[in-house]
């Protein structure tokens, strides 16, 4: 029985000294649903070939797959075959932000094709 209350003692004396950690990024689900709003148009725009438009959404100083800016983004999806890029299906999209920054990393298929990342 001694034992017992040992170990209750311990187990109270341990959880007494831990505490929960929240480390939740800055920036509330209404950041992200934003960001995702833009995501979706983005490629809506893309998918449409509006170039315009793909180019209002993108910030000053902004770059695209692999530091392109939006501008040389769109000459090289503008010199595609068909002008612009095959149709594709997101497969996978993961948002991330913290403070001011939000980025997306999304994973899609071209129609008929295998996965590009």
């Amino acid at each position: 029985m001694n034992r017992r209350v040992a170990a209750l003692v311990l187990l109270l004396g341990l959880v007494s000294g831990c505490r929960i950690e929240d480390h939740t990024p800055a920036g509330s689900r209404r950041d992200e649903a934003i960001v995702r709003e833009v995501v979706v148009e983005f490629f809506q725009a893309r998918a449409a070939r509006d170039w315009p438009g793909l180019r209002e959404l993108c910030e000053p100083g902004a770059t695209l797959e692999g530091n392109l800016t939006p501008e040389q983004y769109v000459a090289q999806l503008g010199a595609l075959p068909g002008g612009g890029p095959p149709g594709e299906r997101t497969l996978r999209a993961d948002y991330r932000q913290m403070g001011d920054l939000a980025s997306a990393w999304l994973v899609v298929r071209p129609e008929g094709g295998a996965p590009m990342g």
